[in-house]
């Protein structure tokens, strides 16, 4: 008799569990090798959400297209224009604009204020520490005005900052020749914080540079102040950036006084 032992364990392995839902009538029935959990299983959230936005997308891309695109435009612009003003963008490039004065005026810069009055073209100006050779075509030209220190300590009108910051926009990369004092003539004075002092700042300039009734355009810079706190120390100027400009006309006086009281004749 033959009991055939693998069969009867096939046969046993596909009998129902007890208490299994039976199929409903008319239901599709499942492929061949799959399960059953695959056949009943819902499609994944991710899938769903998928589908979902594409829906939307489709949505949004049409009502789009029937948006006026001067609209749009507006929209983005006006988007711009608050995040901007929100950080003070547009406020703060406004601000970093060289200021155009007129004789008379005064810039205060961080460590000096600026009141520049007078343009004098003039043969020398010994005096002042500016002493032009007139074999070489050379002349001087003068500005007068009044400084004041602004910085909490006195400042060398000879100091490479003070130099750099007043500067011929005709002749960009010519240093200042000397400054003095009006009243008393002392040459490179100190500007002290808070006190007022009537200079002369020169430069030596080539003779047909300018001419009478000529407008002399000078460029007034700003520093930053740094404090070196690890491999450099004390305080130090730095970064200079053009803060504003001075027009003021030309006089020229010839010889100067002094040749006039020689009883030379001046123009």
């Amino acid at each position: 008799m033959d009991d055939q032992p693998g069969k009867a364990s096939a046969a046993s392995s596909k009998a129902p569990a007890p208490g299994a839902a039976k199929p409903a009538p008319g239901a599709a029935k499942p492929a061949p090798g799959a399960r059953a959990a695959d056949v009943s299983k819902a499609p994944p959230a991710a899938v769903a959400a998928k589908r979902g936005s594409g829906r939307a997308g489709g949505l949004l891309s049409k009502a789009a297209e029937k948006v006026p695109m001067r609209w749009l435009t507006t929209a983005v612009a006006g988007v711009f224009l608050a995040a901007t003003a929100a950080f003070g963008g547009l406020e703060t490039a406004a601000s970093t604009l060289p200021a155009d004065l007129a004789a008379g005026e005064t810039h205060i810069g961080p460590f000096a204020s600026f009141t520049l009055e007078r343009a004098v073209l003039i043969d020398t100006f010994d005096e002042a520490g500016a002493t032009a050779d007139p074999a070489a075509g050379e002349r001087v030209l003068a500005l007068v005005g009044t400084v004041e220190g602004t910085w909490d300590r006195s400042m060398g009108t000879d100091a490479s900052t003070f130099v750099q910051a007043v500067r011929l926009e005709a002749m960009p990369d010519a240093s200042m020749t000397a400054a003095a004092r009006l009243d008393d003539a002392t040459l490179s004075p100190k500007v002290q914080p808070g006190v007022p002092a009537e200079l002369v700042l020169t430069w030596i300039v080539p003779e047909d540079l300018f001419a009478d009734g000529d407008e002399v355009r000078v460029s007034l810079f700003d520093h930053q102040l740094y404090v070196g706190s690890s491999t450099l120390y004390g305080e130090y100027w730095s970064d200079q950036e053009l803060a504003a400009t001075v027009v003021l006309e030309v006089e020229d006086v010839g010889a100067g006084a002094d040749a006039e009281a020689d009883g030379e004749e001046a123009p």
